[in-house]
């Protein structure tokens, strides 16, 4: 867990509750390595977390990564789509 981040999304002005929320469960569940903060979870377990349908995680993950405050890493397996990797853009 990041409390860094945690209190990053905190302070971070012009975030709706989703968003807020969205981006303090990625950072509950991320990890630190080398200047990087990044997490692997499925928008199932995000939206099961935040006790929210699929879609509305959908929307706040899509508004995090237009303001830039989250990069998205798409993972494929030979068939489906697995769970992304999260990038926190923490300044």
């Amino acid at each position: 867990m990041s409390g860094r981040v945690v209190q990053w999304a905190w302070d971070m002005p012009g975030l709706s509750c989703i968003e807020r929320c969205t981006l303090m469960a990625l950072g509950d569940a991320s990890e630190e390595w080398e200047n990087e903060v990044s997490v692997s979870i499925s928008m199932k377990d995000l939206a099961k977390r935040l006790e929210v349908v699929r879609p509305t995680i959908v929307r706040s993950l899509h508004e995090l990564e237009e303001r830039g405050l989250i990069s998205r890493i798409r993972r494929w397996d030979q068939k489906a789509a697995t769970c992304n990797k999260y990038i926190i853009n923490i300044a």
